[in-house]
């Protein structure tokens, strides 16, 4: 890359050697560029003064670079501007790294420092020239017609980069102004999809669209960390600024993580898959913890090891699952070669493989590109699935009235023809009496079933708490015709809860095999039954006074499997407790 820089300028005959920075009320926007001369003291051996004596200079090198890049380190970095003023105007020299430690300006004229100033992001915000992200020195000791020489010593923990413009004052804040508001717009972009996304989970309760707005927050704080907006606005620390950027990294792979198994439905489509991303997650949250407590330079190299990690992952998993022909799988993977293609942009202009020119706006541009594209397939998503409800309600529609006009019809006819023929038996004395009689029974059984699952499939009483009913007349009239006393505790804020045909069909379903197993086995005279809705979970106890039984003996056998394969439908906590002669208590609770 350096050849191809250097071949460029040579064609170009663009000046390849340090020149003198000249100010002039011609000018009012200067660029480094080459101008200037570098020195690493890796040992931290060398001050201001030895470092500006005249016997000093040789140790200094050209800068073969428009943006003098050392990457990550701990040596203390020196660079060198000759600097001649012939401008009235006021000027300004600005570092656009907002991520340098420690930062010390040394102006000198005649090899004498005249002034001398520290800054960095281990100094108070409020001690800054200017209130702005970025490091400024103000000129304004430069006399007219005079040459100085600059130094800058630096050290971070962070990539060391110095990107320096010399501005004019009145360029400088409109410069300020424009980059204020193009950052001012990225950052009401991610609150507005975070905003929309959340408004989406309100109202939708799907965990992908509150896990993508987590994402989008915590990259988010990343980027002003990153840039130095979270430095300037939020927290003004140097502390959470050097491990921000480890945990915000972190944090929105982990979220990114969560919103793509449930984006991909990676459980259906790639269970092993879902699996290893359970354990990546645990060890995002452990690299988390540890970045708070322990954090040294090479923590960032660390840090960049595993995110390039990560996104080859998350990029494998995608073309996987585009092969599995996944319609989700295809707007993420063009939503990561975005976002992937900026990331790497930066994580080889942070190292100096690339030029490091412009590097603000790489993952602006990349992140903006991936999250428009997200929104979008979130927002296809839920079509998608507001069209399969449709078709899904269609069906059941279809079902319903086919149960009821053809099973249902042709069930109540043999139930009456049956009992025609049970009647006309009985008068006959007929040994047939009691085959018709039984045919009855299960006629009417089948048919109060059907007539059950039609009211199930029927979608005007998805909204209907007739559900609640049904529960209460089944316990009502299946206890009452064996003399047992029914106390029934319903809270009243279910009958405005809307309860999914999947679980109401099966807890209804709980409820009528532990009432009819009471009612036939318990000996009991006494059964409460409490229903309570608390924070989306349904809660349920029945409990009887009977001779109870020895719960080891039933956990062998079969007793539980109905129970059980009840339960865990409804992805419930279900257990069972009985003693001898103290009857049997039932608890069930599961979330919607």
């Amino acid at each position: 890359m350096k050849i191809l820089i250097w071949g460029l300028l040579f064609f170009l005959q663009v000046p390849i050697f340090a020149q003198e920075i000249t100010l002039s009320d011609t000018l009012n926007e200067i660029p480094l560029n080459l101008n200037c001369w570098t020195f690493q003291d890796k040992k931290h051996l060398y001050s201001a003064k030895d470092i500006s004596s005249q016997q000093f200079e040789k140790n200094f090198q050209k800068n073969d670079s428009f943006i003098p890049n050392f990457g990550y380190g701990t040596a203390n970095i020196w660079l060198k501007i000759a600097v001649k003023n012939q401008s009235s105007k006021r000027w300004f020299l600005e570092i656009d790294n907002p991520r340098i430690n420690h930062l010390s300006f040394f102006l000198t004229k005649n090899n004498h420092i005249i002034f001398h100033s520290k800054t960095g992001d281990y100094q108070p915000f409020n001690s800054y020239s200017i209130a702005d992200r970025n490091i400024f020195f103000d000129l304004k000791n430069l006399e007219k017609s005079a040459n100085y020489i600059i130094y800058l010593q630096a050290n971070s923990s962070e990539d060391l980069k110095f990107p320096i413009t010399f501005w004019e004052e009145h360029k400088l804040y409109q410069h300020l102004a424009n980059r204020n508001l193009i950052w001012g717009i990225y950052f009401g972009f991610i609150l507005l999809i975070s905003l929309y996304n959340f408004f989406l989970w309100l109202t939708i309760r799907d965990k992908t669209y509150i896990f993508y707005v987590f994402y989008a927050l915590t990259f988010g704080l990343l980027q002003a960390d990153l840039y130095g907006y979270g430095f300037q606005y939020l927290w003004s620390n140097s502390f959470i600024n050097d491990r921000g950027v480890i945990v915000f990294m972190f944090g929105s792979n982990l979220f990114m993580i969560y919103f793509l198994r449930n984006f991909w439905n990676l459980k259906k489509h790639l269970p092993n898959w879902h699996q290893f991303s359970t354990y990546v997650s645990w060890f995002i949250i452990f690299l988390i913890s540890i970045s708070t407590l322990f954090y040294r330079w090479y923590s960032n190299i660390i840090g960049i090891i595993i995110l390039v990690f990560l996104v080859l992952w998350f990029f494998y998993v995608n073309i996987k699952l585009a092969i599995l022909r996944q319609k989700t799988a295809y707007f993420s993977l063009l939503a990561f070669s975005a976002l992937m293609l900026a990331s790497f942009c930066v994580i080889l202009k942070n190292f100096g493989v690339l030029s490091a020119e412009n590097q603000d706006y790489y993952l602006m541009i990349g992140s903006m590109i991936e999250m428009v594209l997200f929104s979008l397939a979130l927002g296809d998503k839920f079509r998608q699935e507001q069209l399969e409800k449709e078709r899904q309600q269609y069906l059941r529609d279809e079902i319903a009235a086919n149960l009821h006009d053809d099973l249902a019809a042709s069930l109540s006819s043999l139930t009456m023809f049956s009992e025609s023929n049970r009647r006309k038996a009985q008068k006959e004395l007929s040994p047939n009496e009691l085959i018709f009689t039984k045919i009855s029974e299960k006629s009417r059984d089948i048919l109060n079933l059907v007539r059950e699952n039609v009211w199930e499939m029927n979608p005007r009483n998805d909204e209907s708490d007739e559900w609640l009913d049904r529960i209460i007349k089944f316990t009502t009239e299946t206890l009452e015709s064996k003399q047992i006393t029914v106390n029934l505790k319903i809270d009243e804020h279910l009958r405005n809860f809307i309860l999914p045909i999947d679980y109401r069909r099966d807890f209804y379903l709980f409820i009528k095999e532990a009432v009819n197993n009471m009612a036939k086995h318990s000996e009991a005279d006494l059964v409460n039954m409490e229903i309570q809705l608390h924070h989306q979970s349904i809660h349920l106890t029945i409990k009887d006074n009977g001779k109870g039984f020895d719960t080891s003996i039933l956990s062998n056998g079969n007793g539980l499997l109905n129970f059980q394969n009840r339960a865990n439908r409804l992805k419930a906590k279900f257990d069972i407790n009985s003693k001898i002669g103290q009857g049997t208590t039932l608890n069930l609770t599961f979330k919607v």
